[in-house]
């Protein structure tokens, strides 16, 4: 089995969730023997990475014309011998378009689908307008936020049905979406619906007693606030801060929003905060930090929430997602709260002040993320393969 991995950017695991569960998969489907490649269609500056774990190629989509782009994956494809292709994006259906006839094709959504269900005018607001046509879609988003929606139906119920069209199976990351994606396509045919959970991204600790935790909370992603919602993170950690003058946070990962939240940061003189931007080494702030915390508006599969729980971090998330259910059970290996600052505080609070439960929590956190070791994944993916 030669499988290939289709996506926009060149799998630079550092840069995020996609990129680190594409390269795990690959991992383990090289150490069972299978053949792996990459390939990418844009952001050719991150060719220049020395580590990519499988021969990765490269077309230029942007420059070249329709014939000569099907002229160079039928080359790659046969050349490599090719018989699964794997989509990392249901916008990659421009370039599935032009492979050769005979290939096998699994198109994945790694994002939220139809997140238009989850988008309120708070989140617009948050919208980052960069020059005057932004600013002016911005305005008319704002004050009419069901256009907007609309908008993104429009666009995902066409992306949605093209993949369809042209993949065996659209695989979703949890199948808590089956709803959520019938309401907008009625005609998704189940018997090419499919739902496999990322995989855990870090090995497991057999040990907890061996992990040094500190006064520590972390929040890990990209840094923006109109959904991840970093600065509402820096808001609950101000009320938090006042009751526990002894703990200190850490916000790891880049982002258009890093500057503006260091600036509130220094305005408002929050305590005991640090912003250290993107970091090579997240798994040694997991090994310190009792909790972890997302703040996200809405997730497909937080890898932040199972890499800190690998670690015994405790997660603490807003409720917001259907994936977080997945992941947590609210009491019992982490903390879900309601979508508000003070909620999130207060929950957080009866952890601080009840160790032997938190401590708890965290053997629990330990225990429930094994169900998504890679093992145990790549089973399901090779499930799926064999049976196209």
């Amino acid at each position: 089995m030669n499988i290939l991995f289709l996506f926009e950017a060149p799998i630079k695991p550092t840069v995020g969730g996609v990129q680190r569960v594409t390269e795990v998969l690959t991992k383990e489907f090289q150490r069972r023997g299978y053949n792996v490649y990459f390939l990418a269609y844009s952001y050719e500056y991150m060719m220049d990475y020395q580590k990519f774990v499988a021969p990765q190629f490269y077309i230029d989509a942007a420059s070249l014309s329709k014939n000569d782009i099907q002229f160079r994956l039928s080359e790659i494809i046969n050349e490599n011998n090719i018989n699964i292709v794997v989509s990392q994006n249901l916008q990659n259906n421009r370039i599935l378009k032009l492979l050769p006839d005979g290939l096998k094709i699994v198109s994945v959504c790694h994002t939220q689908p139809f997140l238009c269900e989850n988008i309120t005018r708070k989140h617009l607001k948050n919208i980052k307008a960069r020059n005057l046509k932004e600013k002016c879609f911005k305005l008319v988003s704002v004050c009419f936020p069901a256009l907007y929606r609309k908008h993104m139906e429009v666009s995902e119920k066409r992306d949605t049905k093209t993949a369809l069209q042209i993949s065996d199976k659209v695989c979703y990351i949890s199948s808590r979406f089956w709803d959520r994606i019938v309401r907008h396509v009625s005609s998704f045919p189940q018997e090419k619906f499919v739902a496999i959970n990322n995989p855990n991204t870090f090995s497991a600790v057999s040990d907890l007693s061996s992990i040094k935790k500190e006064n520590l909370i972390i929040w890990v992603g990209r840094v923006n606030n109109e959904n991840k919602n970093a600065i509402g993170f820096i808001r609950m950690w101000q009320l938090f801060q006042k009751k526990n003058p002894t703990w200190h946070t850490i916000i790891i990962g880049h982002g258009m929003d890093l500057e503006n939240n260091r600036n509130y940061v220094k305005r408002n003189n929050v305590q005991n905060i640090e912003l250290i931007g993107r970091q090579d080494n997240v798994e040694d702030y997991y090994a310190r930090a009792k909790f972890v915390v997302v703040t996200s508006w809405s997730e497909s599969w937080c890898m932040s929430i199972t890499e800190g729980m690998v670690f015994g971090c405790v997660p603490c998330v807003f409720g917001t997602y259907e994936t977080v259910f997945d992941m947590i059970t609210d009491g019992e290996s982490g903390i879900i709260t309601k979508p508000t600052e003070k909620d999130m505080a207060e929950r957080l609070q009866y952890y601080v002040d009840n160790e032997t439960q938190r401590e708890q929590l965290s053997r629990n956190a330990i225990e429930m993320v094994k169900h998504f070791d890679v093992s145990i994944i790549a089973n399901q993916w090779l499930d799926l393969f064999q049976g196209l």
